[in-house]
């Protein structure tokens, strides 16, 4: 496989890094009514990120590539409204770059990387949905 598919789904990693961290430190930092609802759900979105972490580490090192270990920045806040909207445009952002590497994967014939793909777009687009769903329905 190219070192094109190997960099964009390193790239996809540094995402779902900067995600785990991002979800974590979300959960510990919400307050008011919902908190413990909206705790457990920033909770379970972190360690699906974690799975998709896993497979495309394990994905990566099939392709002759090394994962790595580095995360863009985070823009932290203390407030849910801001942390909600960071959330979403971390999942979109994901998305579309989960969409450029299946794009490649098919072109070059990745059948295996394509399915995995399909997947974790799937997952993702359920985690965008989900904080969209806390946007609206969430006192903030």
């Amino acid at each position: 496989m190219s070192k094109e598919l190997i960099d964009g789904l390193n790239q996809s990693l540094q995402l779902e890094i900067m995600a785990i961290i991002m979800y974590l430190n979300h959960s510990y930092m919400v307050f008011g009514p919902n908190r413990k609802a909206m705790s457990d759900t920033l909770k379970g979105i972190a360690r699906q990120e974690m799975n998709h972490m896993e497979t495309l580490s394990k994905r990566i090192v099939g392709l002759g590539g090394v994962p790595t270990v580095k995360y863009p920045q985070i823009n932290q806040t203390d407030r849910i409204e801001e942390m909600l909207k960071n959330d979403i445009n971390a999942e979109k952002g994901g998305i579309e770059r989960y969409k450029r590497n299946r794009e490649l994967a098919e072109r070059e014939g990745d059948l295996p990387t394509v399915n995995m793909l399909d997947t974790i777009i799937q997952q993702e687009q359920e985690h965008l949905d989900e904080f969209n769903n806390m946007m609206k329905h969430n006192p903030l």
